[in-house]
């Protein structure tokens, strides 16, 4: 992304518009959806998918696997967030002039099984 000289952003790389183009989606999609504000509006034996999750905005912290939700710690331990911090620091020096990006958690992203 660089910034004109109107001072504005100008998108300057396909995967930035793809990006973008995929958060417009999620937002047009999630505006005509019901969110859920607690996790206690959901039937945890049932199964869900991606656009349901996409619509649950609540303080629990939850992963959805394979349609079911399991619920995550409310809070990593300080020593776990000691391990994560220096991992962060070594991932983001290897990625360093690299195409790939890495992200702390918590991050709301679909994870995509990829062709080898």
């Amino acid at each position: 992304m660089q910034v004109n000289s109107g001072g504005t952003t100008d998108i300057d790389a396909p995967t930035e518009a793809a990006n973008v183009r995929q958060w417009n989606e999620i937002a047009n999609f999630t505006q005509s959806r019901v969110m859920v504000t607690s996790l206690n509006q959901l039937d945890t034996k049932k199964k869900y998918s991606y656009a349901d999750y996409l619509t649950w905005w609540f303080e629990e912290r939850v992963e959805l696997i394979k349609g079911k939700i399991f619920k995550m710690s409310p809070a990593p331990s300080s020593r776990h967030q000691r391990i994560s911090f220096e991992l962060s620091g070594i991932i983001r020096n290897f990625l360093h002039g690299k195409e790939y990006k890495a992200f702390s958690a918590p991050i709301r992203e679909k994870l995509m099984k990829k062709a080898v």
